[in-house]
């Protein structure tokens, strides 16, 4: 009897000692699969994205000079920790939540300045229409669920380090990202 009693007070340890091990792994693993902002682009989407994974692996295969890792997910990724989505590089944002992340956007640079169609506050454009229930061509559709009343907006983060112009930008990938996104050529 003593021998299952000493048992039985060890689980506590056991399960303590598991939880700090899956802690640690999980420190490690992402430590090995994630690079620091300044060689990664993050695109934010505002939908259920079931071909993220697919469409970060073809965005991916296009990076350029000190890009490392492009990532693709869906707002519900960074439930947790907003601060990575405020930060992120792009954003794609229905038209009925555009107000209430207007403070995350940078103007649109001038090569992305649509005549008709953009998304303005106080007359400054800061949204591409990238989905629109009246449009022939949607390239995104295949990677992402969108709802098909909404017009959906790609925009840029004023934090983004990859837009020249924000404060400690080493480069202009966004820019880069967001024409291969807008055109469809990925």
């Amino acid at each position: 009897m003593s021998n299952i009693r000493r048992i039985l007070r060890q689980i506590p340890l056991l399960i303590i000692w598991l939880m700090a091990s899956g802690l640690i792994w999980g420190f490690v693993f992402t430590r090995i699969t994630d690079t620091d902002p300044a060689h990664k682009i993050a695109v934010y989407i505002d939908a259920e994205t079931p071909g993220a994974a697919e469409l970060a692996t073809r965005l991916d295969n296009l990076k350029r000079g000190g890009i490392r890792m492009v990532q693709v997910r869906p707002f519900t990724y960074a439930m947790l920790d907003g601060s990575s989505l405020a930060s992120a590089d792009l954003f794609i944002i229905r038209a009925s939540d555009m107000t209430a992340y207007r403070d995350w956007f940078a103007p649109c640079p001038d090569g992305f300045r649509p005549e008709s169609g953009a998304w303005e506050d106080d007359s400054i454009r800061y949204g591409i229409p990238v989905i629109n229930p009246l449009a022939d061509f949607q390239p995104l559709v295949e990677y992402v669920s969108f709802d098909p009343s909404e017009t959906y907006y790609l925009c840029f983060g004023k934090d983004s380090l990859h837009m020249a112009g924000n404060a400690g930008a080493v480069d202009n990938e966004a820019q880069y990202f967001a024409d291969i996104l807008l055109n469809g050529s990925f």
